[in-house]
């Protein structure tokens, strides 16, 4: 590991550790958001004399990649875990992914009547395992976004993104920019 990844991870560990003191300064709102997203992402793999060369890609993904649970730790501030899994089999080879992210987010005060903007920053892993591959890779994510609530306790979400996935034994550097549409159910508070 070089000295520019273990900065990278003491910054986004630093700015998570800020999110949640700043979080936890405010008074606790026992609120929930559970939510599911469609993806579309562009995704340019670094070049690496290590790997083969792999052309950009475009994915979009449909229904979900995803289940995302927001947890609000004070009315600005919510802590969301979000975990997916996709399997791809071919030729009696297959591989399994699991992705697990955490991001911080930070709610503005609603505008435009209930319209509220956010942004996040997120760090996690994306796990593949299978039939002819292991490895675990290192990513950071972060989005700004707005919600547009529709009915009680029901929502939409719009979000341009920005991740870098970093190199790992098996898998190349890459950098994603895309854009999720979602839809979330409250609960609580």
């Amino acid at each position: 590991m070089t000295s520019g990844r273990r900065c990278g991870a003491v910054g986004i560990g630093g700015g998570i550790a800020s999110l949640l003191s700043l979080a936890l300064a405010g008074p606790i709102v026992a609120q929930t958001e559970v939510g599911i997203d469609m993806v579309i992402q562009v995704t340019d793999f670094s070049s690496s004399e290590t790997f083969i060369e792999l052309d950009n890609r475009t994915s979009l993904s449909f229904p979900a990649p995803h289940l995302r649970v927001g947890i609000f730790v004070s009315p600005r501030v919510s802590i969301e875990p979000r975990v997916g899994f996709t399997y791809a089999s071919s030729n009696g080879t297959s591989v399994t992914t699991t992705q697990a992210v955490v991001s911080g987010y930070y709610h503005f005060p609603e505008m435009f009547g209930e319209r509220a903007a956010f942004v996040r920053f997120g760090a996690g892993a994306s796990i593949l395992g299978g039939s002819a591959v292991s490895d675990t890779q290192m990513l950071v994510e972060s989005g700004v976004g707005v919600k547009l609530p529709t009915r009680d306790r029901l929502l939409f979400r719009l979000e341009g993104f920005l991740g870098r996935a970093f190199e790992s034994d098996m898998s190349r550097a890459a950098t994603k920019v895309g854009a999720s549409l979602g839809v979330s159910w409250f609960s609580g508070g």
